[in-house]
């Protein structure tokens, strides 16, 4: 129950994983992809609503990977781990970018999911934007992507420090450069978009040996400029 504050296991769940994607639209959470594999599987768990104020009751995880294949005519993101996906305000769309595939495998595609209908969709920004990278950690907000850091493996694995914009409407990619101080290169940390700000917390970094963070940095996001 939501009022007691406590955990409660749920009797079903999927495949054991890490490193996987997962959002929330409504009352269904999804998951894909992540390790042992990697995996390109679509996992959906549904709630009861009626049983939301007395605790949830699960209706069960269910593969929808071989629908989601149909719906996007064969065409979906390769396997893939250290991914995230980002939902749009209106709960309508999920994006993913980027990601690990393997040893040294490492993406730079972004997608978008059609929740409603169950499809994926590959997206063409009209500029350069992020090299290959996983551990990202995508935000949306107002039609708009942000990410920041992450890192390529191949095979040395080297850390970001850039922080990109994605516009959805332009299908532009804009590198927003610090002005003074930012946050040490990283990967496998938190961002949440709130308000005019991003804020980070964490991650690891390849400076040295057991390179973790416990700083927490804000940064406000412009306006995007228009060409």
């Amino acid at each position: 129950k939501l009022e007691s504050w406590r955990w409660t296991r749920l009797s079903d769940s999927p495949r054991p994983s890490s490193g996987h994607a997962c959002f929330v639209k409504d009352t269904c959470a999804y998951v894909f992809g992540g390790l042992p594999g990697p995996s390109a599987e679509m996992m959906r768990m549904c709630f009861d609503p009626a049983s939301m104020q007395g605790g949830f009751s699960s209706l069960g995880w269910s593969n929808i990977t071989e629908t989601v294949l149909k719906n996007s005519g064969g065409r979906v993101p390769k396997p893939r781990h250290n991914t995230n996906m980002a939902v749009d305000s209106d709960g309508g769309m999920a994006y993913l970018f980027g990601g690990f595939g393997g040893y040294a495998i490492n993406f730079d595609d972004l997608w978008q999911f059609n929740v409603d209908e169950l499809s994926w969709q590959i997206l063409s920004p009209t500029n350069e934007g992020p090299t290959m990278r996983g551990g990202t950690n995508l935000v949306s907000r107002q039609g708009r992507l942000a990410l920041f850091g992450g890192a390529r493996c191949s095979p040395v694995c080297k850390c970001f420090d850039d922080l990109w914009v994605y516009d959805l409407s332009s299908g532009q990619w804009i590198e927003l450069k610090a002005k003074e101080s930012k946050p040490p290169a990283r990967y496998k940390h938190n961002t949440v978009w709130f308000g005019d700000s991003l804020w980070i917390f964490g991650g690891e970094g390849y400076r040295f040996s057991q390179d973790y963070h416990n700083d927490v940095w804000k940064v406000t996001v412009p306006s995007l400029p228009t060409e």
